[in-house]
């Protein structure tokens, strides 16, 4: 599908664009377990909850690419002249638009590995106790966890990004 405001194609179960943070006109979740309903359920088909409207911002963790550069001395020992490095990476958006919410320590690869899992878990972590609820898994990387936190007056969204060490 596509944005309605900027027109960027983005996936059908994408709530609010990534590029403007403009809410998606689509079925939406239940605000207790999660499942996706159709936007005019008073309840929850599974759980039976009942639905309340209710603004919510959205959050991903995704990975960011990057190089390092081999010092003089490091390259004299044969080492290539630069290596992969990764981190992973929040990004909120909501009725405010698209912030960072806060990023990961880097570390060497290109791609993160089951041990990295403790970079991912601090941020994360960070992330549940500002609020931020996550969201089931629909496959991929098992580090593209996607979470939710409603908007209320005690939300700040501008916080500086929190970085996990």
């Amino acid at each position: 599908m596509f944005c309605t405001r900027c027109g960027l194609g983005i996936p059908d179960d994408v709530h609010v664009c990534w590029a403007c943070g403009a809410q998606q006109p689509s079925d939406h979740l239940c605000v207790h377990c999660g499942i996706i309903l159709p936007s005019d359920a008073p309840a929850c088909l599974a759980c039976g909850a009942v639905q309340s409207p209710k603004t919510w911002e959205y959050c991903e963790i995704r990975v960011e690419h990057g190089t390092k550069d081999t010092d003089a001395i490091g390259i004299l020992a044969g080492q290539p002249p630069y290596t992969d490095q990764f981190r992973f990476w929040a990004d909120g958006a909501g009725p405010a638009g698209v912030y960072t919410l806060g990023y990961s320590d880097w570390a060497e690869g290109a791609k993160p590995a089951e041990w990295h899992r403790d970079l991912f878990e601090r941020l994360a972590e960070e992330l549940r106790t500002q609020g931020w609820l996550v969201l089931p898994r629909e496959g991929g990387e098992w580090w593209a966890q996607q979470f939710r936190r409603e908007i209320s007056s005690g939300t700040r969204p501008n916080d500086p990004p929190y970085r996990a060490s």
